[in-house]
Order: C-alpha cells, then structure tokens, then sequence
C-alpha cells in the first residue's frame, strides 16, 4: 500500500506527462532530445547524434555535486550539491533549492516516469538511508534503516501498478528493494558485484557495467550476460534514452546499442575527469 505522500507525488505529472504520451504516437510528431552532462563543474547540454556541446548556466555552478536526475518529459533535473538538493531548468541552467536539509557525504539518486503518466518519483541514498523524496516539495520520507553504507549504484524500475522496486549494489551484491518500507532481499549470487559500478534500470533488464564490462541483469533471478566484449573500465557516468546507452569513459562519449551492443563515438575527447548524466526528451507536433 502507498503512502499518503507516494499518492501526492505520484501525480505530480500528469497533465504535462499526458501531453506528451498523446503527441507520441502521432505521425507529425518531432522527438527532441538531449543529454545533460556535469563535467568539471558545469552543466552541459550534449547532443545525442554528434555530441555536438553548450554550456548550461555558469561556470562551476556544480562543482562537488554528488548525484544528478532528471525526468526525461520534464523540466525538472535534479542535482546534490552543497550538502543541498536543487532543481536546475534544462533550458538555461538556472536553479533553485528543493531541500536545505542535510544531504552533505556521498549520494546516489534514482528517477522515474512510470508508464500509466501519472507517476514520479525520485529517491536518495545518503548517510545509508533511502529517502522518498517530493520532487516537487522537497519533503522526504527516510525508508527503511542504515542499510545502505557504501551503495555503489542504483536504479528505479516500475514493475506493476502497485509494485515498484529500486535496485541496488552495495556490499558487492544486487538487492531489490521495496519502495513503500525499504525492505530488502538478495538478488542473484551474494558477492558478485565487487568494485565500482553504473546501473541503468529498463523495462525488462538492468544495465550494469561493472569490471569493465557492460552487463545485462534479469530481474527476476539475479544472473547476467555480456551486452558486448569492449572494454569500458574506468566508465565515469552512464545513461539510457530510447534504446541506447550513453556511456562516458576514457574522455569519449560512446552511443551504444542495448540491444545489439554495438556503439559509435560522439565527439572528441571532451569528457575527461568524473561526470555525471541525465537527460531530456520531449514530443513536439
């Protein structure tokens, strides 16, 4: 059963999100869309066909910013800075605060759209809780106890109407965990996920790269293949949009295909250092 605040939230969108499920089906219809890039500092809007760049708001507006989502139909992008949780525009950067409450140390973040249009979502793992956080309000509910110190990676998967899960890698082992009460249960071999990892949540799989390989999860056991055989040590942030993942890694931007695996590179090597992405689409008549 939901909270009273997960039913607020949930319909925070859908008017706008409506709009844009009706204009995706027609034929006229133009799909616009972008990547959002945080690299050195600041926020850049890359394109997803040449990775053609321009910059969003200041110079150094993000430096140390911890975690970065946004809602692919919305305005909203949503960046952990300064111990602060803000709201940035993705039409020219500018920003404002969605919570002053503490949310200083390292973090990881997970967003969502669910495919009924009426449903939000963004949570927060910091100082090892999970936070159900009001992307419009900044209220949050803490889910859960101090389970979650040292989470490397975390996604957010609609599964059914009422049954929604996050997943996450902490402790070198994929959990799936309940959006309602934080409780949690082992999926798949307990161990097998050591080191860094980026993870991306579709609607039949997880993404995972993990010891320089790009892996496809089963939600329902837990086991995994290889997308493809490239190496991608040392990935930096990692994204998917309609079909491909974006991934940073070796200062390169690389499109690959989630189905197929096979990739081009967008770009030159303008992405060296730590980065963190979203992105956003809209429909257009």
């Amino acid at each position: 059963m939901m909270t009273a605040l997960s039913l607020v939230r949930r319909r925070l969108g859908l008017l706008l999100a409506l709009f844009c499920l009706a204009w995706s089906g027609n034929a006229h219809a133009q799909v616009i869309e972008s990547l959002k890039v945080i690299q050195d500092g600041t926020m850049w809007d890359v394109s997803t066909t040449d990775g053609s760049f321009e910059q969003l708001g200041g110079t150094g507006d993000w430096a140390g910013a911890t975690a970065f989502s946004g809602f692919f139909s919305l305005d909203g992008q949503y960046i952990i800075q300064d111990a602060k949780i803000w709201n940035a525009s993705v039409g020219d950067g500018s920003f404002t605060v969605l919570s002053d409450a503490d949310w200083s140390g390292p973090a990881l973040s997970a967003i969502g759209l669910e495919q009924d249009g009426l449903t939000q979502a963004l949570y927060v793992i910091q100082n090892s809780h999970i936070a159900d956080v009001n992307p419009s309000t900044g209220d949050y509910t803490v889910l859960g106890g101090a389970d979650w110190a040292g989470a490397t990676s975390m996604g957010y998967h609609f599964e059914t109407a009422d049954t929604e899960r996050l997943y996450i890698i902490q402790d070198d082992s994929l959990w799936r965990a309940d959006i309602t009460d934080g409780s949690f249960a082992l999926l798949g071999p307990a161990g097998a996920w050591p080191g860094d990892t980026l993870m991306q949540a579709a609607s039949d799989k997880l993404y995972v790269i993990q010891g320089g390989e790009i892996l496809t999860v089963d939600y329902a056991t837990g086991l995994w293949t290889v997308l493809n055989g490239e190496d991608w040590s040392g990935a930096t942030s990692m994204l998917l949009l309609d079909g491909f993942l974006y991934v940073i890694q070796n200062s390169h931007l690389a499109k690959v295909n989630a189905t197929t695996g096979t990739y081009t590179v967008l770009g030159g090597a303008d992405w060296g250092g730590p980065t963190l992405m979203s992105a956003h689409r809209v429909v257009i008549r």
